[in-house]
C-alpha cells in the first residue's frame, strides 16, 4: 500500500505586518515612507523621508544605475547618515523613477541579516 501525503492546513493570508515580523526575526528591517525628491548628481535619484516604524532610522534613498550587463551591487545602508544605496541597471531608470515620482504612497524596505552576509530592499508604492 502507498501512502499518501497527510494533508496540510491551508496557511493563513500573511499581512505586511506579518511579514516584517518575520523578517525580524532573521535581521534587521528598515522602513521609509518615502516623502519628497532631492537635488542628486546625474544618473542618480535621491529622496528624503521618516522612518517607517519605531525600529527605523532611515531618513533617504540614494537610487544609483548601472551599465547594462555590469554586476549590480549589493543594497547599503549608512547607519552614520540614515541613507539607503540602491543600484539599478541603466534599463530600470524609467520604472524606478517613475515609480518613485509617483503620487502613491512610496516605501523603500531594507533588509539585512544579523550576520551582514546578506542584504535585500525593496521599492514599493501603495494605493
Amino acid at each position: 500500500m502507498i501512502a499518501s501525503a497527510p494533508a496540510q492546513a491551508a496557511k493563513p493570508y500573511r499581512t505586511g505586518a506579518d511579514t516584517a515580523r518575520s523578517l525580524r526575526s532573521f535581521g534587521h528591517l528598515e522602513v521609509l515612507n518615502i516623502t519628497r525628491q532631492l537635488s542628486a548628481p546625474p544618473g542618480q535619484l535621491l529622496f528624503a523621508g521618516a522612518p517607517g516604524s519605531s525600529q527605523s532610522s532611515v531618513h533617504s534613498v540614494l537610487v544609483s544605475f548601472v551599465g547594462n550587463g555590469a554586476p549590480l551591487p549589493a543594497p547599503t545602508l549608512d547607519a552614520a547618515t540614515g541613507r539607503i544605496h540602491l543600484h539599478y541597471a541603466d534599463s530600470d531608470h524609467p520604472e524606478v523613477q517613475g515609480l518613485l515620482k509617483s503620487r502613491r504612497k512610496r516605501l523603500c524596505y531594507f533588509w539585512t541579516s544579523f550576520d551582514g552576509a546578506f542584504s535585500h530592499a525593496w521599492l514599493l508604492t501603495s494605493a
